[in-house]
């Protein structure tokens, strides 16, 4: 019999056999099973196309037995958190044995998110979310084709892009992001433009030529039909200013006609115990939430479904950490990375959502996640300088972006980057010999 609120069930078979139901008998009364099952993880997409995808999870533990999983569809979009697909995996399917399900007419360019309960004889379900560092949930995009075409469009500067690097092919995200992409199967164009945030030109003006990277303008944004935008804001003002607080523009030669002041800052020189020079900034009548939101309004208002991303970039080296770092002040960079300055990214993101509810803005933490990474994973500690940075600002050599592209692709395309990625000798050999580490850790 169907139950109310489902799709279909896939099996009411008998129970597998090895679960065992257990009754517990004390003085002549049932006493209950009342522990839940773990939290099913391990979700992977094994295959999809332009409107459909097979999904495998892991296996659930119990102390008596799983005898059920739940996989709930929810859009991720204007009607999220209502269950779209309740389908039921009953023991003895054949679904429960492979612990795969195949999801079929699903609609392209439309997030969806899928969340997996186990359930015991005794009605007990796992955790909604996660569990240490099991998530039973996953989000997947379908494209209009097998190949899953994306399209983005940039609001960045050079560190996503560092056009005037020693070697301006490699040493940015696009790059990297479009091999990854390509080598999954996927299509990716990237455009985009320079600038910091309250020097972003609008109507977008297509800038960006990156070898190897497609491009998906045509003559306008909104006829190029983007399905995502990612800004990005400067990394020397999370010291200065919340992301509502009034914008320090630090260049020598602003001609931004909203300046109305100027404000002298001396700044300790930290080292030497002297006062350094007096310098001269700009305070313009902004703010980084406030240019963040301009962008927003801006494109949603020619592409009113598109997603909206912030990338997190990584901190100047500067004050109790120079450049070049070493070890020991290198430890107090990632220190701030992951903390203040990642939380400062955090609050970015909340601020525009607070603004704009239905922008559901999402984050991108590629700095913080590469500090985390550079600081945890052992294998990674041989690294020096020179194969991570090009200078104080910092631009990154290759490696940097690299590492920062695994992050976008995660984000955009909500799974692992491929398995068996081909990776030139450009970067280093630790991240050619990790690779599938970095990515298990970032994963996680």
């Amino acid at each position: 019999m169907k139950r109310p609120g489902t799709e279909k069930i896939l099996s009411m078979a008998s129970l597998p056999t090895g679960i065992v139901w257990l009754l517990l008998v004390s003085g002549g009364a049932l006493a209950q099973d009342i522990e839940k099952p773990g939290v099913p993880g391990e979700i992977e997409i094994s295959s999809k196309t332009r409107s459909s995808i097979t999904l495998n999870w892991g296996a659930s533990s119990d102390n008596v037995g799983v005898v059920e999983y739940r996989a709930e569809v929810r859009r991720y979009g204007s009607d999220y958190g209502q269950a779209i697909r309740r389908i039921i995996i009953t023991g003895g399917s054949p679904e429960f044995a492979s612990r795969a399900i195949a999801l079929n007419d699903l609609e392209p360019h439309v997030t969806y998110e899928v969340r997996f309960i186990a359930l015991d004889a005794a009605g007990n379900e796992s955790d909604a979310w996660t569990q240490g560092d099991r998530s039973n949930t996953i989000r997947f995009r379908l494209g209009e084709g097998s190949t899953d075409d994306m399209r983005s469009y940039i609001f960045g500067h050079s560190l996503i892009n560092h056009a005037l690097g020693d070697s301006p092919r490699i040493q940015n995200v696009p790059f990297w992001l479009n091999e990854l992409a390509r080598q999954s199967g996927h299509k990716h164009n990237i455009d985009g433009q320079f600038g910091f945030l309250p020097d972003q030109i609008l109507p977008p003006w297509y800038q960006w030529e990156i070898e190897t990277v497609g491009s998906a303008w045509n003559e306008s944004f909104k006829q190029s039909e983007y399905d995502n935008v990612i800004i990005t804001a400067a990394n020397f003002v999370q010291n200065w200013q919340r992301p509502d607080g009034r914008y320090v523009d630090a260049s020598v030669s602003t001609t931004i006609s909203r300046t109305d002041n100027d404000v002298r800052m001396t700044l300790d020189d930290y080292f030497r115990g002297q006062k350094a020079p007096e310098l001269f900034y700009q305070y313009i009548d902004t703010s980084v939430l406030a240019e963040g939101l301009r962008i927003l309004d801006h494109v949603r208002a020619e592409t009113p479904e598109i997603r909206f991303y912030i990338y997190e970039n990584w901190p100047p080296f500067e004050g109790d950490y120079p450049f070049p770092a070493n070890s020991k002040t290198f430890k107090l960079y990632h220190q701030y990375s992951t903390g203040d300055f990642h939380g400062w990214w955090i609050e970015m993101q909340d601020r525009m959502n607070e603004a704009r509810p239905e922008g559901k803005v999402m984050l991108i933490p590629a700095g913080s996640t590469i500090s985390n990474l550079l600081s945890k994973l052992p294998e990674l500690s041989s690294l020096t300088m020179d194969e991570l940075y090009d200078d104080s600002a910092p631009h990154g050599k290759a490696s940097i972006y690299f590492l920062a592209s695994l992050v976008c692709y995660m984000s955009l395309y909500e799974e692992r980057p491929p398995v068996n990625l081909t990776i030139p000798d450009t970067l280093p050999v630790q991240i050619r010999n990790e690779y599938q580490a970095i990515v298990d850790y970032m994963w996680n």
